[in-house]
């Protein structure tokens, strides 16, 4: 009885083995590309985002004008703010409670526009002044 066993693989089915191995790898590597790409532009929004919102808090604090418009760097980003009034009005408050405020007040509502990192973001703010008369 003779047997004819192959010991080994032919060059056909390494050469097809090699393929499959070089595909994967070149998919693993655009994909891998892909993320650091995605990594890299998540930080910069997420940068860019924490800035906005520690600009718009600070001018929150802050006693605005009309027409107020300054420029700084914060986080390595230069930023450009431009304030706006776009509304005025008087209102009187009283409360028969005791507690929160009593007397004339003048409201004020305030365009913010923000320039920074390439990118115009737009906000409104609104401020109480109380009027002693």
């Amino acid at each position: 009885m003779y047997l004819n066993s192959k010991k080994g693989f032919s060059l056909i089915e390494i050469l097809i083995s090699l393929v499959i191995i070089a595909s994967v790898i070149f998919i693993l590597n655009v994909a891998y590309k892909e993320y650091i790409n995605n990594r890299s532009q998540m930080f910069k929004y997420e940068k860019l985002y924490n800035t906005v919102l520690s600009i718009k808090d600070w001018l929150a604090s802050k006693s605005l004008d009309d027409m107020y418009h300054f420029k700084g760097v914060l986080n390595g980003l230069k930023y450009t703010v431009t304030v706006k009034k776009i509304a005025e009005n008087r209102n009187y408050i009283i409360t028969f409670s005791g507690n929160g405020n009593i007397g004339n007040f003048k409201v004020f509502l305030y365009k913010i526009t923000l320039q920074i990192g390439g990118k115009s973001f737009i906000f409104y703010e609104t401020q109480y002044k109380k009027i002693n008369s």
